[in-house]
This record gives structure tokens, C-alpha cells and sequence, in this order.
């Protein structure tokens, strides 16, 4: 059995909404596959984000990115950096750009935070993106889809289906592994 740590960042506005047994859900994808998530005690970053910071933060503005990064960044590469955010944006979660590859970013404000987290997860530990519907990395890009369908997205997330391929399974082994451990 592999273990991974998530090391969750709040702002000020966001611990009122933080919600740890949320984010916990995860682990119901990754225990099918040896993989426990460990949510590490929360960080209060003693601010909040004002919308512009809000619009730089989900457009993957990299200069703001890589500042807020070098805020959090404690230097302990063995943990998933979380920040949380309060926000309405319809992207609820993002994970591994701007050269991040141990960086996340979701809203508190999700439905479905361990849905988010462990599909984040995934591009963290680099499972590929999946058109096949039932498959935890599902994505909904023009690639997959000619367009998003975000009816049909609510409703399979819904579903919390767990399945992942053996290729992906053996990448996020690997990436805990050799990155994580």
C-alpha cells in the first residue's frame, strides 16, 4: 500500500468552508488501488484573494502563479501543495500547470470536493486525461468531446465512478513512488 500527503492551504475567507471529511472522499477512488490520501493539518495563509487575484489564479496567469507558489512553498516536495479558494468560477479545480507538478487549486465552494480532489490528483500523479465516460479522469475538452457537456459531466460525476485504466494505475504508482515518497 502506497500513501500520499495533501498538505491543504486556506485563505481567510475560506475557513469557514473548509470541509476535511469532503476532501477525505477521495479516498474511496484511490483505496481501490492501494492509495491512501492523507489530508495533512490545514495552513492558514492569513489572506484572502480579491477577484482580480481570483481571475489571474483560474485564467493560469504563470507570473502570479509561480508568486503565490513561492508563498506556500515550505520545501517539502514529499507533499501535494492544496490551495483552496473561495470562489464561484465554474472551474472547480486545477492541477499540474504552469510547470506546478505538486500544485493544486480548488474551489471551496465545489459540490463535490473529493470528486475534484481526486481527479486533480490524477493530473498530479500523471494519469493521462480519458475520453471514456466512467473513467476518473475524464475530460471534456474538444478533444473528447466537440464541446462540453456539462449535463452529462454533473451526471457521471455524480455516479463517482473509480475506474481507471491499467496504464494510469501504473503511472500514479510510479509518480508516488518516485516523486512522493
Amino acid at each position: 500500500p502506497l500513501s500520499l500527503n495533501v498538505q491543504p492551504y486556506l485563505t481567510n475567507d475560506t475557513l469557514d468552508l473548509y470541509n476535511e471529511t469532503a476532501l477525505l472522499e477521495s479516498n474511496k477512488i484511490y483505496r481501490n488501488y492501494n492509495l491512501t490520501i492523507n489530508i495533512l493539518p490545514q495552513v492558514n495563509l492569513n489572506f484572502s484573494f480579491n477577484d482580480s487575484d481570483k481571475t489571474l489564479i483560474f485564467t493560469q496567469n504563470c507570473t502570479y502563479i509561480e508568486e503565490l507558489y513561492k508563498r506556500i512553498n515550505n520545501n517539502s516536495n514529499n507533499n501535494v501543495k492544496l490551495i483552496i479558494i473561495n470562489s464561484n468560477n465554474s472551474i472547480d479545480g486545477m492541477g499540474h500547470f504552469c510547470g506546478k507538478s505538486d500544485l493544486i487549486i480548488m474551489s471551496a465552494n465545489s459540490k463535490e470536493q473529493g470528486w475534484v480532489l481526486a481527479h486533480e490528483l490524477g493530473h498530479i500523479l500523471s494519469a493521462k486525461k480519458e475520453c471514456w465516460k466512467y473513467n476518473l479522469m475524464k475530460e471534456y475538452s474538444k478533444e473528447c468531446y466537440n464541446g462540453a457537456n456539462w449535463f452529462v459531466h454533473d451526471y457521471i460525476r455524480d455516479l463517482r465512478p473509480a475506474y481507471l485504466t491499467q496504464e494510469q494505475v501504473d503511472a500514479i504508482v510510479q509518480s508516488v513512488k518516485t516523486r512522493f515518497e
